[in-house]
């Protein structure tokens, strides 16, 4: 026990000068890996933010399928037009344009409301 106390009282200030070096050499690594998380993190941020602006811009899927609708509806008005001389056996081609002319407008009322 004489020995250990003659050992501390000789070399223990410079263990603890070690000791409390190696803590200081600790702790300045510790601040650049919070510093290099950081820096991902708002790399992270950055990204998020890209796409949730990139998401606000996009159509959602009810608009898209109105406005497909809307695009069938006046394509079959123009594939009745030209196809006017043809006599249907259920309907005239004027009243079915007049329809699709209605269901159109009807669908772009509903375009209004979607965001």
């Amino acid at each position: 026990m004489k020995t250990i106390i003659e050992f501390f009282n000789k070399y223990g200030m410079l263990i603890i000068t070690f000791f409390v070096f190696l803590i200081f050499i600790n702790t300045c690594g510790t601040k650049t890996i919070n510093e290099k998380n950081g820096k991902r993190i708002d790399k992270v941020e950055r990204s998020i933010q890209q796409i949730d602006s990139t998401m606000s811009t996009k159509i959602s899927g009810r608009r898209l399928e109105k406005l497909l609708k809307k695009n069938l509806l006046l394509t079959a008005k123009e594939i009745l037009y030209s196809n006017n001389t043809i006599i249907l056996t259920k309907a005239r081609p004027e009243p079915l344009m007049m329809q699709y002319d209605k269901q159109a407008q009807e669908i772009d009322e509903e375009l209004k409301l979607i965001k």
